[in-house]
């Protein structure tokens, strides 16, 4: 599953099952604080992307993943949401 978001040229791509969820929570918080809307807007200026997904497994189809050079086995992918 995935649930978009447009901010500028920047498209946020939510995926995997819990694409709903992960998107609503990004809606709260982007309605709630100037500083991540701030964010973004800078974001979108140098970026057209954004995958977003709540497991590695969410992320391996997307454009350019082997080139973010994830280790699944290290202590952050463990012990990291």
């Amino acid at each position: 599953m995935a649930v978009t978001r447009r901010i500028g040229n920047l498209t946020i791509h939510f995926l995997g099952g819990d694409a709903e969820r992960l998107a609503g929570m990004f809606d709260g918080a982007y309605s709630n604080s100037r500083t991540l809307r701030r964010d973004m807007d800078d974001t979108s200026r140098s970026h057209r992307n954004i995958y977003i997904g709540s497991a590695l497994g969410d992320l391996e189809d997307q454009p350019n993943y082997g080139e973010a050079r994830f280790d699944p086995d290290s202590q952050l992918m463990r012990e990291s949401p």
